[in-house]
């Protein structure tokens, strides 16, 4: 077992250090949407031959969907938690169910738009070889 974790944290901090001495590659599992590389682009302005007028831009973006993704995500969370607690319990109460589960599929939803929203305004900042280079990352 000692043997096991301490092969794990090995595989694990040689996998950060490959990542972090990488020529600038994000570690990007398939279907990634756009708005999961906007820390990526952020840090990497000069990849994407980013001008000083698009950085801001991208910041912003950044920062406008960041904040409000982040209160969506904890909504999500706790709904989650919510009816999982209420699913689980022996004596149910089927419309508090039915109430939970319509809110989450409202915060679900207003996250899919937060995402379209993002890459909305990427693809208005960005030209069309930056978002190219973007999605294609997202698709690798």
């Amino acid at each position: 077992m000692k043997m096991g974790l301490t092969v794990l944290l090995t595989s694990l901090l040689m996998s950060g250090l490959a990542t972090s001495v990488q020529a600038k590659q994000p570690t990007i599992v398939a279907a990634t949407p756009v708005v999961v590389l906007m820390p990526f682009l952020i840090d990497n302005p000069d990849f994407f031959a980013l001008t000083p007028e698009q950085r801001q831009a991208v910041t912003k973006i950044a920062q406008v969907s960041s904040a409000k993704r982040e209160a969506v995500d904890q909504s999500v969370l706790d709904l989650r938690a919510e009816l999982r607690e209420e699913i689980f319990k022996f004596k149910a109460d089927t419309q508090l169910i039915k109430q939970l589960s319509d809110e989450l599929a409202k915060q679900e939803a207003a996250r899919v738009q937060l995402s379209i929203e993002c890459a909305k305004g990427l693809r208005s900042t960005l030209t069309a070889e930056q978002w190219k280079t973007l999605t294609e990352l997202a698709l690798q």
